[in-house]
């Protein structure tokens, strides 16, 4: 069932949260370096605000369908998806490759 579960998690939400996760990361260092903590409000902020929504989201409409524990198993499909991201921006395909159709 966990994996069935993770199928339906939507690649771009993976995205949206690997991003947020690098502001925040990205602000927090900013923080620590030069004492600017306008940026980290702004990213803890986002961060938060995706979390709830996240768990608003799964009390209103997933609690049939996912349990709690495979609501944190997403957290490991995220962190999946890093190779897969990587790969896209280091060793994109930019030929076009036809399909092979039933005539051929």
């Amino acid at each position: 069932m966990v994996g069935l579960a993770l199928d339906l998690c939507v690649p771009p939400l993976a995205l949206l949260t690997l991003l947020v996760l690098a502001l925040f990361s990205g602000a927090l260092l900013l923080a620590l370096m030069t004492g600017a903590i306008a940026p980290l409000v702004a990213g803890t902020a986002v961060l938060i605000s995706m979390v709830v929504s996240i768990l608003l989201a799964w009390f209103r409409y997933g609690r049939q369908t996912l349990g709690i524990s495979e609501l944190a198993m997403a957290c490991v499909y995220v962190l999946m998806k890093i190779p897969l991201y990587l790969r896209y921006l280091i060793n994109r395909q930019v030929e076009w490759v036809r399909s092979k159709r039933d005539s051929e």
